[in-house]
């Protein structure tokens, strides 16, 4: 919170690794620094060393960066899968994290059968292959991604999120889609690989990670999210004294880019 001395960004795994002006000025208006590392096989990071996984390699790599510029706390900002590895930090290396702030959050599935039905198409093949047919995960993300390249990224984008009307409409804003074409290349920039480790551990049963987190989260989440059902952030905050949820009404998956001045307000109301 007012403490920090940062705003970490955890980019998410095919749009998000840079975020609108109004959330970059609200933290620079606050003389806070902004930084966004890369997980292992994104853009040109390196794999992690032999014996990590790639959420041990990011931690990693993340305690060795904050160190070198001398940021001692900070709040982690998290869209879509970035919030696994955020948690895992912030249990490995107690006071460095004041909180989560988690948008259009990545979120345990194991536990709520039902949620696959109240995901869009694509998110159902992939998470739910995840979960439960894993060996099959990469030939669906380089077939996606092989989509992406042909249809370029304003259609795939649309074919992902267009049941939803705000995420649909982002399609016709010229300088959102420059920034999430620039997004996709970085993630695509060594394959496939950097969006299979994410899928992943998406697929993994990490609620006990999630219960176990030592600061608070914040999930800031859309009603009409349909790659993470609003129905799994509001169970987790019911669940967890430590969580707590802001609904975005009729938000989408896309709440950076659709609503930026939102989410530069909740984070100036923290710094």
């Amino acid at each position: 919170g007012a403490g920090s001395d940062a705003v970490i960004y955890f980019h998410d795994n095919i749009f998000g690794y840079r975020l609108p002006d109004p959330v970059v000025d609200a933290v620079e208006q606050r003389g806070r620094r902004h930084v966004v590392p890369f997980r292992p096989y994104y853009g040109q990071t390196s794999p992690p060393v032999a014996g990590m996984t790639c959420c041990e390699g990011a931690c990693d790599d993340l305690d060795y960066l904050l160190r070198d510029r001398r940021i001692g706390t900070a709040i982690f900002l998290c869209y879509d899968c970035g919030l696994f590895s955020a948690i895992e930090f912030a249990r490995q290396h107690p006071g460095r994290v004041t909180e989560i702030i988690a948008v259009s959050a990545s979120l345990p599935l194991w536990r709520d059968p039902d949620v696959f039905a109240r995901m869009n198409r694509w998110s159902r093949l992939i998470l739910k292959s995840a979960v439960h047919a894993a060996p099959y995960l990469p030939f669906l993300v380089r077939a996606g991604f092989a989509l992406e390249r042909k249809i370029g990224s304003k259609l795939f984008m649309q074919a992902l999120l267009g049941d939803v009307p705000v995420d649909a409409a982002l399609g016709d804003d010229e300088e959102t889609m420059i920034l999430l074409h620039n997004s996709s290349r970085m993630v695509m920039r060594q394959g496939h690989q950097a969006h299979l480790n994410d899928a992943l551990d998406s697929g993994k049963d990490w609620e006990d990670l999630l219960a176990s987190c030592p600061v608070p989260i914040t999930l800031v989440h859309g009603t009409l999210d349909s790659t993470w059902p609003v129905e799994l952030a509001r169970g987790f905050a019911e669940r967890y004294p430590q969580i707590s949820l802001i609904e975005v009404p009729d938000g989408g998956q896309m709440l950076p880019y659709s609503h930026p001045d939102l989410l530069a307000g909740i984070l100036t109301g923290r710094l």
